[in-house]
């Protein structure tokens, strides 16, 4: 919330923020699945967050009668900050219920599966640690069931996990 943009007029009242995570609106996607009776559950997103803290002067004049690439840039640079993230939740079963077997239910290793297994499509080599990024915690994480993942370069990259049960109430 500190780094969250307020929307001078939101498409809904009691959501005036722009998003700065996607953890949220995967929640909502959950609930609702959960409340059509579905018990096993597995969504995924690829977009934005949208930052405050990297907002600049809006420019009040341009170079000339006509809006120049330099004139766009400039106001390009005055843009929230909006980093593409990719971000998911997976709920109930892995593996459902069969004739021959019991169901397998998703736990917080298979987040930390689905993160390598993206990596790996990617060509994208991450180095995984349980210890929490310099300044930030791993909520809303369950503590001793989640990870961290960075680049061979100590760049931090994402987290993945096991819900704290007081989040998922």
């Amino acid at each position: 919330r500190l780094h969250a943009i307020r929307l001078a007029n939101p498409l809904s009242a009691d959501k005036p923020l722009m998003r700065t995570g996607m953890t949220a609106t995967l929640i909502d996607a959950v609930k609702t699945n959960l409340g059509r009776g579905a018990q096993d559950v597995a969504v995924y997103e690829i977009g934005r967050a949208y930052r405050a803290d990297h907002i600049g002067n809006v420019p009040t004049s341009f170079s000339g009668t006509a809006i120049t690439p330099d004139d766009v840039e400039r106001l390009n640079e005055t843009l929230p900050g909006q980093p593409r993230r990719a971000a998911g939740i997976m709920v109930g079963h892995r593996v459902p219920a069969s004739w021959n077997h019991g169901a397998e239910a998703f736990d917080w290793t298979d987040a930390i599966a689905m993160v390598n297994k993206v990596a790996a499509a990617c060509g994208v080599e991450l180095e995984v640690s349980n210890e929490p990024f310099e300044g930030l915690s791993l909520m809303p994480l369950h503590p001793g069931r989640a990870a961290t993942f960075r680049l061979p370069d100590g760049t931090p990259v994402g987290v993945a996990g096991e819900m704290h049960p007081k989040v998922c109430e």
